[in-house]
């Protein structure tokens, strides 16, 4: 069963990112979710709109830099603004 998951999961993620690579994304990396379908005794695939982590610099796969922190289309924008403002971590109050 890991290895069918394993042979799946990259599969996906090659097609994903041959796909995303036509549109001038960048796929950094994934997230899959896997179950078991018991009658058949087969992986179920799941896959969430907040599973991938996508890079790109205005939509364009050229303006990667290796070795630095890229643009993104998740929600690492939010986390980095924060953090620049030194946001305490801490829930607000109610």
């Amino acid at each position: 069963m890991a290895n069918k998951v394993r042979d799946i999961s990259i599969k996906i993620y090659q097609h994903g990112a041959q796909i995303a690579e036509t549109k001038g994304i960048i796929i950094a990396d994934t997230k899959m979710e896997f179950g078991v379908n018991c009658e058949k005794g087969e992986p179920l695939f799941s896959l969430t709109n907040c599973s991938l982590r996508t890079h790109h610099g205005s939509g364009q796969k050229d303006k990667y830099q290796p070795g630095r922190g890229q643009e993104s289309f998740d929600k690492q924008f939010v986390r980095d603004y924060l953090l620049s403002i030194n946001f305490n971590k801490k829930p607000p109050r109610t």
